[in-house]
């Protein structure tokens, strides 16, 4: 054997090759070409070369069997057999093996055997069935005895070979007649003949020449024997060995035969699955060793002793194992049996091998997957089980196992009861039958009691059937949904909790209601509600449950980061305490004496601060659970949103209550000032028949129509503060100014009430940046208060004013009806007016205070207010932060004099007509021409018939309005519209905005007063 690399050069020789190619040196590394013209005679050596070349190219394997050629090396003739196969050489590429035979010795053996058996033949051609003669030439068929077989022939005839031998043997008969006269030797062949009764029978016949002495054929003898049957024998054991030799062919097995030969193994044959499986054709196999065909020594060695033990035991082995080929890793799964001794006396084998790596993966893979599954089931939290038709556990998992102390093996065989309550086990085994009975999956809610606890599974029930559809077992996948089922009932518990706290007024009544309902399932024997005291800086026990009356007495009380309920108001986080009775913490002390054991106290926070604390108590157990924990702090939640609420709804009650009292007082407010005025009028219209005077009480009217004024505007201010639409206009002042303003203004209503003023203002000015009017207004609010508020005639009234650091105070004290204690922290709301003598009071709507501090906030100042309480007289003390003094004064502002206006045309629109005629005589006397109309389309009408210069048009009209009349009025002058001034009630922005859009000139708000609008219309002329 060797090969021959891509290049077709010699790379590995055996010694047998080495001996053939003894003429070629070097070997290794030589051309096969070369190599075969050394060793072969043309044209065979190139035609050899060549299929060297095809196998490699091809991959088709070539086989030259019986091939004899001359050597040209040892000018002899040889005979050899030789096999090419395409191979891939370690280094990856490919190459061609040749297996090599030398056949000439035996071509020898079998010549000298042939000489034998010619001898043999004719020494026992007399006892053949048919005997015949036959001419030199073969001519003529002399004499012939049949034997009953074919015809006699006594008479000699030319006509033999139509009449023996059957039409398809004529040819092959003649040529081995003409080989014969060739040869001058021995004719033997089998063919089919004519027998004597038509039919077509075989012979086996056999003819030798009769030579002289001179050398010359005198005539041939022969014999032919009936083989008749044999050869239908032979036929049908070929047909046999056909059909079977296409299933060896063709099996996907590997077949063969083998012998042993001490430790080797040898090859006697093999199919093709089995020459494919080696990398050869199957005409290498027979003779070669295991090692010869690559077989790995271990491989080799497994084999011997298994042939040996066949031997031995006289019985076939079956073993499967794992083999490594080419590279890749197969399962073979091998028989081999015991034949008996060859001829060559050595044991002979059979064996059989299957490829069964796919089937063994497959397994591979079902057992993963089983693993995978059985993993799945050990570390799955729920718990697998089945159970057989008696009740008696077939599997359990790791997690059920776990559950009753034991390991899944343990449980095997054993029942319910033998783990649990048979109350618990009874119930569950009606389950599975149910499921029996049913033939479908089930879905179940089961307890099983522990030493210690309950625990609630949520199962799902199914049957196992066997192949033939019969239930054999009921398995079944619990999920523990105790934690579940334990927080819906936490769940209920809070929608109860949610329905107390919702459904009730009084928090005493609520906190009982509420602990009611959650202390059973809980193990909670007391409740604590502390209520934090801002004033007292300490908290209050305000209701409780589970205390006698020694220790509510003990609890009543609690300073604010004392105790455990006192820490968690200091902190306002919450406090656990597990193992009471064991702790050594001094701030617990409190609770161990009242045995408690575990305690949890939560904060109960408000939107402005703390409402108190809220704590439980177990005198049972030393532990809550942390769903336990959630609960009692979303309860906590609850309580103090509950808290919220009822602290909102009294606010919301104490607002509605302010709000009705600042609507009496606001209808009072404002029928006093009409009252007088009615009279007034009244008087005026008698005054002429009586000869009365009436400036007295025209002025009367006046200043009461200021005061309703002034109510007025009080309300815009603050609604206009309340929504940010004030703006401030800020300029940088000294404070004596605003000081002068608000005294002059508050200067009648101190004298009217006979009070006193005193105003200590220091010598060097002070200065502030801020709007003058308003700090006017904020002064002037205090001293107005303070009027009001203080006895008739013995009012003593101080308004100071000192420079402390960067700031500037100003106090306004009175020496009045005082202030009470609860009201001192809500003087300034609004609508809030302290409860008065009401033979003291000077009216007022309760929103002066609340001005006064809105007003002083928009100045970046404060305001607080104190009293010794009622009778006692009360402060007012304003903080504003002050400007440095090293800026010089602002220069004095000059006097802006109001221009007389010149006579112009006037149109006034107005649907209150006694408000548009009193408008149109106060401009009359001012010397101008003025028109009235009553409604919106009247005053465009008049606009386009009149060509006023102004034209002053309320907005609320009917038929149109205000806005859509200004725009008309627009429309139809084109160049020439007129002056429009818009006068209302309404003063918001939104007003001044739609009024400034609509082309209004100028905003003006009801009751405007004459010399503001005089002077109104002199700037708009200009």
């Amino acid at each position: 054997m060797y090969v021959v690399d891509a290049d077709l050069r010699i790379v590995e020789a055996s010694a047998g090759a080495r001996r053939a190619f003894a003429g070629v040196s070097p070997l290794i590394g030589c051309d096969i070409a070369e190599a075969l013209r050394r060793m072969w005679t043309e044209p065979f050596a190139s035609e050899a070369a060549g299929r060297f070349r095809d196998t490699l190219l091809t991959g088709e394997p070539c086989h030259q069997p019986g091939t004899v050629q001359r050597r040209g090396d040892i000018a002899g003739i040889e005979t050899c057999d030789w096999h090419l196969a395409r191979i891939t050489l370690p280094d990856g590429r490919l190459g061609v093996v040749c297996h090599y035979y030398d056949l000439s010795d035996r071509q020898r053996y079998e010549t000298a055997l042939h000489e034998s058996e010619r001898r043999l033949l004719a020494l026992v051609s007399a006892s053949s069935d048919v005997v015949f003669r036959m001419s030199p030439d073969w001519r003529e068929l002399r004499a012939l005895v049949g034997r009953g077989f074919v015809s006699d022939t006594i008479e000699p005839h030319g006509d033999w070979l139509r009449r023996y031998i059957h039409p398809d043997a004529h040819a092959q008969v003649m040529a081995a007649v003409g080989e014969a006269l060739r040869t001058r030797g021995a004719l033997e062949l089998e063919h089919p003949v004519v027998r004597a009764d038509d039919t077509v029978g075989w012979t086996h016949t056999r003819a030798v020449p009769v030579i002289d002495d001179d050398g010359e054929i005198l005539e041939w003898v022969g014999t032919a024997t009936d083989i008749t049957e044999r050869k239908r024998a032979e036929s049908l054991l070929l047909e046999q060995q056909r059909t079977l030799q296409s299933f060896y062919d063709s099996s996907p097995l590997m077949m063969g035969i083998i012998e042993l030969d001490g430790d080797r193994t040898i090859a006697v044959s093999g199919n093709r699955a089995v020459a494919e499986f080696m990398g050869v054709v199957p005409a290498m196999l027979p003779g070669r060793t295991g090692a010869a065909l690559g077989a790995p020594g271990a491989f080799e060695r497994m084999w011997v002793e298994v042939y040996r033990q066949c031997q031995r035991d006289r019985a076939p082995v079956h073993f499967e194992y794992r083999h490594t080929h080419c590279a890749l890793m197969r399962w073979l799964s091998c028989t081999a049996a015991f034949i008996g001794i060859a001829g060559t006396g050595r044991p002979r084998f059979s064996f059989v091998v299957e490829d069964v790596t796919e089937r063994k993966e497959a397994e591979r893979r079902v057992f993963e997957a089983h693993d995978q599954l059985q993993s799945v089931i050990n570390n799955t939290p729920a718990i697998v089980y089945a159970f057989d038709l008696d009740a008696r556990f077939v599997m359990a998992n790791a997690a059920m196992a776990e559950l009753w102390l034991a390991t899944p093996a343990e449980m095997i065989g054993r029942k319910r009861a033998d783990f649990m309550p048979l109350h618990d086990a009874e119930r569950q085994e009606a389950n599975d039958r149910e499921v029996i009975a049913a033939g479908t999956a089930l879905e179940f809610e089961e307890t099983s009691r522990l030493e210690k606890r309950a625990i609630d599974w949520l199962t799902t029930k199914f049957p196992l059937r066997d192949a033939t559809g019969r239930i054999h077992a009921v398995a079944g996948i619990s999920t523990d949904i105790t934690e579940r089922k334990a927080a819906e009932a936490r769940q209920r518990l809070l929608s109860e909790a949610a329905e107390v706290l919702l459904t009730t007024d009084d928090p005493d009544a609520m906190m009982l209601a509420l602990f009611g309902r959650i202390a059973p399932p809980l193990g909670l024997d007391v409740y604590l509600n502390f209520v934090l005291d801002e004033n007292a800086g300490a908290l209050r026990l305000a209701s409780s449950a589970g205390l006698d009356d020694v220790e509510s007495a003990l609890l009543a009380r609690m300073e604010v980061g004392a105790g455990l309920c006192g820490q968690v108001a200091h902190s306002g986080q919450p406090v656990v305490v597990f193992h009471l009775q064991e702790s050594t913490d001094p701030r617990a002390a409190l609770k161990r004496s009242i045995g408690l054991r575990a305690y949890v106290c939560h904060p109960l926070p408000t939107a402005d601060g703390l409402f108190g604390t809220l704590a439980f108590g177990s005198r049972t157990r030393d532990e809550l659970t942390d769903e336990e924990l959630v609960f009692l702090r979303t309860t906590c939640t609850y309580v103090a949103a509950s808290c919220e609420r009822l602290r909102l709804v009294e606010k919301l009650r104490d607002a509605d209550r302010r709000k009705d009292e600042f609507l009496a007082t606001l209808a009072h407010e404002l029928r006093n000032p009409l009252a007088p005025i009615s009279h007034s009028l009244q008087i005026m219209k008698l005054a002429g028949s009586h000869g009365l005077a009436i400036d007295q009480w025209r002025d009367i009217i006046e200043r009461h129509v200021q005061q309703m004024t002034h109510l007025v505007d009080d309300l815009m201010d603050v609604s206009r503060i309340s929504h940010g639409k004030i703006a401030l206009r800020k300029t940088r002042l000294s404070l004596r100014e605003a000081i002068d303003n608000a005294v002059e203004a508050s200067r009648p209503l101190i004298d009217a009430q006979g009070h006193t003023l005193t105003v200590r203002v220091p010598p060097e000015a002070v200065y502030v940046e801020g709007d003058l009017a308003r700090l006017s207004q904020v002064f002037a609010n205090l001293l107005n208060n303070a009027a009001k508020y203080t006895g008739r005639g013995t009012g003593r009234i101080v308004l100071s004013v000192e420079r402390q650091g960067g700031e500037v105070v100003v106090g306004v004290t009175d020496n009045g009806l005082g202030i009470p204690g609860n009201m001192l922290a809500r003087v300034f709301d609004m609508f809030t007016q302290a409860e008065r003598d009401l033979a003291q009071a000077r009216g007022g709507l309760g929103i002066g205070l609340n001005l006064v501090q809105r007003l002083v906030a928009l100045h970046g100042g404060s305001v607080v207010a104190t009293s010794a309480g009622p009778g006692r007289g009360s402060t007012f003390t304003v903080r504003l932060p002050v400007l440095p003094d090293t800026l010089p004064d602002e220069a004095p502002r000059a006097a802006i004099a109001s221009p007389p206006a010149s006579a112009r045309r006037i149109l006034i629109a107005d649907d209150s007509r006694d408000s548009a005629e009193a408008l149109a005589t106060l401009l009359r006397l001012a010397g101008n021409e003025v028109h009235v109309a009553y409604d919106g389309r009247a005053a465009v009408e008049a606009a386009a018939r009149l060509a006023p210069d102004v034209v002053v048009l309320d907005i609320a009209m009917p038929e149109l309005d205000g806005y859509d009349a200004c725009r008309l009025i627009r429309e139809h002058a084109g160049g020439n519209a007129p002056i429009l001034i818009a006068l209302t009630g309404w003063g918001q922005e939104e007003v001044k905005r739609r009024v400034q859009d609509a082309g209004f000139a100028a905003h003006l708000v009801k009751p405007v007063e004459h010399g503001r609008l005089l002077a109104m219309l002199a700037n708009l002329e200009r």
